[in-house]
Formats: C-alpha cells, structure tokens, sequence
C-alpha cells in the first residue's frame, strides 16, 4: 500500500508555485514504476468514485486530458494529486495547481498541490491516499462523508465573502496572495507593495472609523447628527434599569451589546418583562454595556460600497420555518434544508440552517393560541407545530 512519509506546509510563493502548496512526500511501494494502465480496472473505478475527474485537463490542456494519461499509464503519484485537487473543488475550495515530481529516495515522490484552508488541504492529500488504496485493495469509500468533512473544515477557516471577492480579483490581476492567520487576515503583494486586508477593512482604513462603526451609541448619535433617522434608546449596564426604559420607550423594544457584531447577542421584538430579561442576560455576556432601544420593523440590507460607489445590497432575513402541523421544528428545518439553493457556509445562494442546540425563528399557527404567531424556539424541540390536522 502507498505510505505518506511526510507532509509540508508551503505558505506563500514557493518554487513550485506563487501560490500556498502542500508537499506531500509519498511512498509507492509495490506500486513504484507500475502505471495506471497495468492495473486492471483502475481507471474505471476511480471514475466511478469520482465522476468529476473527467473534467480534469492536465498537460493534455483538453477536458479529459487527466483519462487520457491514466489510460496511455500514470503512475499513481500523479493521480493522488489530481484527487487531492479534486476533493477541495468538490468542497466549493478553488483550487488548480498540482505537480508530482521524484524525491531523493527511489520509490518516493513529492505530491505538490494548492490550497485555500491548510488543514482542508491536509485532510484532501491524506484522504487522496487512502482513495488510492482502497481502489487498489478493493474496499469501498465513502466519497460523501469526506466532502461533508471538507466543508466542514473548510467552513470553520474560510474567508468570509467580502474577503474571498477580494482575493478572487487580487488572483485576477496577478497579485500573489498569503494567509496570514486561519481567518480573514490576509496578504496582497510582496515586499514593500504589499498590503493587508482584514475582512473588508485594508491597510488604509482609519482606527477612527473601525472604533466609531463598532460603537452602537455612537454610530447612532453621528448617523442621526447627520440627519438620519434612528430609534430612540438608552444604554444601561443593570437589569433594572433595562426594565425601566424599556417601560418609557413602549413595548416591543430591542435589546442587544453596546458593542458587538454578527447580531450576537442581539434580540428583537420583546414585549414582555419576562423576555427583556432573558433577552438582557444574553446582551450581557457579550458586552458589559446593554442598549434598550424601540424596535421599528421594516426590511435589513446589507450594503457594499467600493472606490465611493455603491456596487451590491443583499436583504437580510432571519431563518424561519412555517409549521404545517405534521412535522417537527427539526423536521421542518431538515425539509428546507433540501432546497437546492441552500448549502454550507456561502457555498450557495443561502445557508443551510441549523439542526441542533440553537435557535430559529419559528413563523405559523400555535396549536395552543389557534393564531398566527412568531416565536423563538429551541430546535431541538420534539412537538408538532403548525396548523392543526383536524
């Protein structure tokens, strides 16, 4: 069977490629000087567990190129790394560059491809491995729970969709780019033209603004010193008073951190003593500053602004299901989930929701009030909700 003797980083421009690699050192074995040709099947059942491997060009430049050479005889260092390749593509990772080249003991070969996220990297080249030689030894694989993996990894690290639509037009231009940590810091250029981008904020944005738009009370005192309307409220630090203004303002308010982002921590429509303070507990543990204020409906935009120009807006919606009366929160939301505009992360137009210990929102018929109603509810939660059956 093929051993992995050593795996290796590359962060950065490298001499394989300006782009982050992983050099993955590996062991043929019984397999060394043996082409793909001379093993029967091969070919046909790696196309099986792998269809998409027909689009592969490889030094062919035509799709296909990939079939062609494993039939015309590849050794199978060449093959791990177009799987590895192939993994994260199927993982919604883009990446594209792949070389195999002979390392100093005979039978050994440096496996070298790119990656987005170093440890979905990792994971895709050893996963590649284990491909191989479950085609070899005539066991089964199972394709989907290691692309579930992958997402998942790749979901925990990946650039954020402002970040990732920068990187994409750097990669565009030409402009070699580096991950500076597992998240949104990151590197374009080198030496002294290179800038650094964190999320959407660059090199060039003020300490000034970054303080101010993370400031609610404050954002709210410049936007409304500017004409702007916005709620009234109030910032208090004790759960009394919270209370107290929440009474002056008039229910519903909204309670959430002075300062925050994401909506952690962030609750709306509350209209009861009781739910302002479960409300104000969770405001509390994100910021020691809570902010009481009306809430106001209407829709949520977020809105994106380049060179002084605006260029994009998504509405925000939180997640719901509508009960049907036959189904489970969690069934509901399992439903949804095949809706195939929904994936992981920003894989897709909209986000898969969740299915254990956290919150959704919950829109339909009460089976105990007979109305129409919007809630907060523990998805996990096991009751039928929805219009009545009978």
């Amino acid at each position: 069977m093929i051993k992995i003797i050593e795996k290796k980083v590359l962060r950065g421009a490298n001499i394989y490629s300006y782009k982050p690699a992983i050099v993955m050192t590996i062991d043929l074995g019984e397999y060394d000087e043996v082409f793909t040709n001379k093993i029967e099947g091969f070919v046909d059942k790696l196309l099986e567990t792998i269809p998409s491997l027909e689009d592969h060009r490889c030094s062919e430049g035509v799709k296909g190129g990939l079939i062609t050479r494993m039939r015309e005889g590849t050794l199978l260092g060449h093959v791990i790394e177009h799987i590895a390749l192939e993994l994260q593509y199927i993982a919604y990772m883009d990446v594209g560059f792949g070389k195999t080249v002979s390392a100093d003991v005979p039978g050994t070969y440096n496996v070298i491809f790119s990656y987005w996220v170093e440890k979905a990297g990792i994971y895709a080249g050893t996963e590649a491995v284990e491909i191989v030689n479950s085609l070899l030894s005539g066991k089964a694989y199972d394709l989907e729970a290691t692309i579930y993996d992958l997402k998942d990894i790749r979901d925990d690290h990946y650039l954020g969709p402002s970040t990732a639509a920068i990187v994409q037009e750097a990669e565009h231009r030409g402009i070699s780019v580096l991950r500076l940590d597992d998240y949104n810091l990151v590197q374009l250029g080198e030496g002294k033209y290179q800038q650094r981008i964190q999320a959407a904020i660059t090199s060039n944005t003020s300490l000034i603004g970054v303080e101010a738009a993370g400031n609610k009370r404050l954002t709210k005192i410049m936007l409304e010193d500017a004409g702007i309307p916005v709620p009234r409220g109030t910032v208090v630090q004790k759960q009394e008073s919270a209370i107290e203004d929440a009474e002056w303002l008039g229910y519903p308010v909204v309670i959430k951190p002075h300062d925050g982002h994401h909506g952690k921590g962030v609750t709306t429509n509350i209209s009861t003593e009781e739910d302002l303070v479960n409300a104000f507990a969770r405001a509390k543990a994100v910021s020691n500053k809570v902010i009481v204020e009306q809430y106001l409906t209407g829709n949520d935009y977020r809105m994106l602004v380049v060179g002084g120009k605006f260029v994009a807006a998504a509405k925000r919606k939180p997640a719901e299901v509508i009960g049907d009366g036959a189904h489970t929160i969690t069934e509901l939301i399992d439903l949804e989930n095949q809706n195939p505009d929904r994936g992981l992360g920003h894989e897709n137009v909209i986000t898969r929701r969740p299915t254990k210990t956290s919150w959704t929102w919950y829109r339909g018929w009460d089976t105990n009030a007979a109305c129409l109603s919007s809630m907060w509810w523990v998805i996990d939660e096991t009751r039928t909700f929805g219009r009545s059956a009978a």
